[in-house]
């Protein structure tokens, strides 16, 4: 079942559509997202391409670890 919506996702993506994923599953983001960002303690991370980024920082920004230095995380509102 997860394959076919991968799937569905991927082929709406691929006709022009803008689609929201939200997951803890790195693995599963990594395979069908083109850009990541990560939300923690009301802050946001920069939205990044899949291909610049790894489980490991998205990982620590999903744990609030944002590094100042290569983003810029925000709180918004």
């Amino acid at each position: 079942a997860a394959a076919a919506i991968h799937r569905a996702l991927i082929a709406l993506r691929d006709a022009g559509a803008a689609i929201l994923v939200i997951s803890e599953d790195l693995d599963e983001l990594f395979q069908i997202s083109d850009r990541l960002a990560a939300l923690s303690g009301g802050q946001l991370s920069d939205l990044i391409p899949t291909e610049q980024t790894s489980t490991v920082q998205i990982g620590g920004w999903m744990a609030g670890q944002f590094d100042h230095s290569q983003t810029q995380a925000h709180t918004p509102g």
